[in-house]
């Protein structure tokens, strides 16, 4: 055996062990990260790590998203779900709502609150689409107030779901990303994950994060205790320094439907179908509340004849608080978010119309 031969027979034994090696621990990885995943699919470990992200960046949404699949994995089928914004999360009682619509109908319903803070009518059309592919509900509530309508869609950062890769996946465009974040819980955690492992977070924050998660109820609907810093029997006071009051009246002063925001309506009430009806409601608000349009009780008129025709043109029912005696300012929180003893109020009266509509024979 010559010198070259002798060297490649000796490079040949070596590489063996080393590929071995490689094989060895690729399979280690592999095995690893499935046992990783197993692990974060298991419900104590979301108690402690809090929702898993989707990639959003509205943890509001990725909690509430999480909140309806763990409502649905507990209770079944989900009829009947009320989508909008913090409004609705804070003023719709579910369970307040299902036992006024039993006493109307003597039938049981399940229902979801799927409010969501700053989210505008683009928002909720994304949202309404994956919810109705999803889960099929019976009903799906669309609640709404002016400020929906307000914010250009270039303004709407994280509330545009239609730009979030998870979102797309889920209304058929295929993207790795979006495919990750629906199919992996491991990538759904990284970002936590690599928090922890770089101590770049206390695990006691995480374990508080978590636990401010679940001081929602389990239905989605998150309660406002008391009263806010503001009195809501007097007019709102531009002058008055204080961010709610700042905001509000940026936005409805001057108040405008935009475009965008009122295409994203007609998406939503084309959505309704034989299995899935559309309901608009408008959203309560104080009496005091309309000071915040630049042409006041105008303004809003305008906004509620816009909703009043795109609805009877699509043949949706839009209920209006006409039909609502004004609260009492006591069951308010602020101007348009009532607090914990007006959320059952504005409920039942909910549960009531829809329940009259289904036995006199609407769907």
């Amino acid at each position: 055996m010559d010198a070259t031969s002798l060297s490649r027979s000796r490079t040949l034994q070596l590489s063996r062990p080393f590929g071995r090696s490689l094989l060895l621990a690729g399979l280690f990885l592999i095995l690893f990260l499935s046992l990783t995943e197993l692990v974060l699919r298991v419900a104590p470990v979301h108690f402690f790590l809090g929702a898993p992200a989707l990639g959003s960046e509205h943890r509001q949404f990725e909690q509430q998203w999480k909140r309806l699949e763990m409502y649905h994995a507990a209770y079944g089928p989900v009829a009947c779900i009320m989508v909008g914004d913090s409004t609705v999360m804070s003023n719709f009682s579910p369970a307040a709502f299902a036992d006024s619509y039993r006493q109307q109908t003597g039938e049981e319903i399940t229902c979801y609150n799927f409010g969501v803070g700053a989210f505008t009518v683009m928002g909720f059309a994304t949202l309404a689409e994956i919810l109705i592919r999803e889960y099929s509900p019976q009903l799906l509530i669309v609640g709404v107030e002016g400020l929906n309508f307000t914010v250009p869609r270039d303004e709407q950062g994280d509330t545009d779901l239609s730009r979030v890769p998870w979102a797309r996946y889920q209304l058929g465009e295929f993207t790795l990303e979006g495919w990750l974040y629906e199919h992996t819980y491991l990538y759904r955690y990284l970002g936590v994950l690599g928090q922890l492992v770089t101590f770049e977070v206390d695990y006691k924050e995480v374990l508080q994060a978590a636990a401010d998660e679940r001081s929602a109820y389990a239905d989605g609907h998150s309660p406002l205790q008391g009263s806010g810093p503001l009195d809501v029997s007097v007019p709102p006071n531009p002058e008055i320094d204080h961010p709610y009051i700042e905001h509000y009246f940026a936005a409805h002063s001057p108040f405008r439907l935009l475009p965008e925001n009122l295409e994203a309506l007609d998406k939503i009430l084309a959505l309704d179908n034989a299995t899935t009806r559309i309901i608009l409601v408008e959203m309560p608000v104080t009496d005091t509340f309309h000071t915040f349009f630049g042409n006041g009780e105008q303004d809003y008129r305008m906004f509620i004849d816009t909703l009043s025709t795109k609805a009877a043109a699509a043949n949706i029912s839009f209920w209006r608080m006409d039909d609502l005696q004004t609260l009492p300012y006591p069951t308010w929180f602020n101007y348009n978010h009532l607090n914990s003893d007006g959320a059952p109020i504005f409920s039942r009266w909910l549960g009531t119309i829809l329940g009259q509509d289904r036995v006199s024979g609407g769907r």
